[in-house]
């Protein structure tokens, strides 16, 4: 997979890397892994759910970034934390493993007519992103009105 900052990514698989060695973090996902969780990152994650302060600089451009406000290199920091997230399976919830549901207050189950009753806790339910409030931290300087711009789905 090719990622090209500005394009599908808002950093780069070395800057990545340089970012978690100067935090001591030890990576131990492929390349591949790791660009593909920078995708995640930036266009489901960060794109997806945040505006940004300005006008865009392209009316073209792929991605939400730069603005006339707001530079890439500005969130790269909220970038990398994201990436880490998406690497330890913390910031985008994979429908296919996880129940989103909830967590399972009561169940009840019968074998004569093959009945089935479940409740589930209310708001314990996993919807499509976690909530990250590091990489939204990082992000509020540069948002539109501030954390009104982080929708919780």
């Amino acid at each position: 997979m090719a990622i090209t900052v500005g394009v599908n990514a808002y950093v780069s698989y070395a800057e990545y890397l340089a970012w978690a060695a100067l935090r001591g973090y030890t990576v131990t996902a492929t390349q591949a892994q790791v660009e593909a969780a920078i995708v995640i990152a930036s266009l489901d994650y960060i794109d997806a759910n945040h505006t940004f302060k300005g006008e865009l600089v392209d009316e073209d451009q792929t991605m939400k970034l730069p603005t006339d406000e707001v530079t890439i290199a500005e969130i790269k920091p909220a970038a990398n934390a994201a990436t880490k997230m998406q690497l330890a399976g913390l910031l985008m919830v994979d429908t296919s493993t996880t129940s989103t549901t909830g967590v399972v207050e009561s169940e009840s189950k019968s074998v004569g007519t093959l009945s089935k009753s479940v409740t589930y806790k209310s708001g314990s339910s996993q919807t499509y992103k976690r909530i990250a409030p590091l990489v939204d931290a990082l992000l509020r300087p540069y948002l539109l009105g501030g954390m009104q711009s982080v929708y919780r789905l």
